[in-house]
């Protein structure tokens, strides 16, 4: 073949008759002038003569049986290997849950995430500033009575004096505690 002959596959579909019009001429054309893609073409046509006039006999009982049980068992392996690939996925994400979990009970002020059956956990209690400050609820203020009933002016003023008192440290700096 020349460098502008068609391939093998092109011939084999020329031969089949699979090419449409336009593309079928370009091959004829070509097969007329080319004598390495006639003695191809020929050799399909051989191919083609020589299966054809074999004789195919069924499968028997035996080798039905044989057949079956040749995919069955790859079928087999190829299920073990999934299976196989699929433990070892879940035992890396078992790991790198561990680790995680490992790493977050490590880390400072995740005090609240340790403990476990029968094991009692405290959780760290937020400031009573803060508890206001993220709820807007002032009632009731530390060390008031319910009985006592302040105007509200009074009120709002005392409670504004109690939360820079709880954000002052005990140099009298601001700071969260």
């Amino acid at each position: 073949m020349t460098s502008q002959c068609p391939d093998s596959t092109r011939l084999s579909a020329y031969y089949d008759g699979e090419l449409d019009d336009e593309a079928r001429r370009v091959v004829e054309l070509h097969v007329k002038g080319c004598p390495a893609c006639a003695a191809e073409l020929e050799k399909l046509h051989g191919v083609s003569q020589l299966f054809g006039s074999m004789q195919t006999q069924p499968l028997g009982d035996d080798e039905l049986a044989r057949l079956h049980g040749a995919v069955d068992q790859s079928t087999q392996a190829v299920n073990r290997s999934a299976m196989r690939i699929a433990g070892f996925l879940m035992m890396a994400a078992a790991s790198i849950m561990l680790i995680c979990g490992a790493w977050l009970v490590e880390t400072p002020g995740a005090s609240h995430l340790r403990g476990g059956a029968g094991v009692q956990v405290r959780v760290p209690s937020m400031p009573e500033w803060e508890r206001v400050a993220i709820t807007l609820r002032t009632d009731p203020l530390p060390g008031d009575d319910r009985a006592t009933k302040l105007a509200d002016d009074s009120r709002l003023s005392r409670l504004a004096d109690w939360m820079v008192q709880q954000l002052q440290d005990s140099n009298g700096n601001f700071g969260l505690p």
